[in-house]
């Protein structure tokens, strides 16, 4: 994997904050939730934050130039269970994971549910909805997602006119990386009259903790930022 810059520092760390999200999602669940086998709001948020860490760990394999398409499909999946993870924690969103919880297809989020939320936070939306329809663009066999597939191809085999563009996606795609954890981490630490308890121990975060100073201090917020990426 090719690195450099602030953002090879980001990520050297994140390994460390994957696997402290996922032991103490695990445990709550453990001690709180019977196993995660209690049918509660606070298992089906802890159940879809253990898919979302999961497929960030399979994304840090694929954050290498040769995979950039590859990525791209697995992202999307990722936000489509952190956007519902989100849900997930409000408090007025019971009815919907019992619902979730019951095998009833109740699996996408209420998009425009979390911009209030964001925007009652922020005073900003979150840019979720203007997210989501740009997915499916490279998710799927569209023209433009196989111009990348070629991009990476010829790369590969040295028949690129200007190979050095996919070194400059790959940075793209580390920063976008690093900003997707992040959301994790901040979803995790929020707390207030809009969210339940989740019972997770702040004081087990300690490497979260600081790669979400180091995330911060290097942001610059831009207009397509989402909020949560800049929160």
């Amino acid at each position: 994997m090719t690195n450099n810059n602030s953002t090879n520092d980001l990520l050297q760390g994140i390994g460390h904050c994957l696997n402290e999200l996922e032991q103490e999602y695990l445990k709550v669940g453990i001690d709180h939730c019977k196993g995660l086998e209690d049918h509660s709001q606070l298992s089906a948020f802890l159940m879809v934050g253990i898919r979302s860490i999961c497929l960030l760990r399979g994304m840090l394999r694929l954050c290498d130039p040769q995979f950039l398409d590859s990525y791209d499909s697995v992202r999307r999946s990722f936000i489509e269970s952190w956007q519902l993870q989100f849900e997930f924690k409000l408090r007025d969103s019971t009815a919907k994971t019992q619902k979730w919880l019951e095998r009833q297809p109740e699996w996408q989020a209420d998009r425009k549910k979390l911009e209030t939320v964001i925007k009652k936070m922020h005073g900003e939306e979150g840019g979720f909805t203007r997210e989501w329809a740009g997915l499916s663009e490279l998710a799927h066999p569209t023209h433009d997602a196989t111009v990348n597939s070629v991009a990476i191809a010829s790369t590969l085999f040295g028949m690129n006119p200007q190979p050095n563009r996919l070194e400059e996606e790959y940075q793209k795609l580390a920063k976008d990386y690093v900003g997707l954890v992040n959301r994790v981490i901040w979803l995790t630490l929020q707390k207030g009259d809009d969210f339940i308890d989740t019972s997770l121990n702040e004081e087990q975060f300690a490497n979260c903790l600081e790669l979400h100073k180091k995330f911060l201090a290097s942001r610059e917020k831009k207009p397509d930022t989402p909020a949560t990426e800049s929160a």
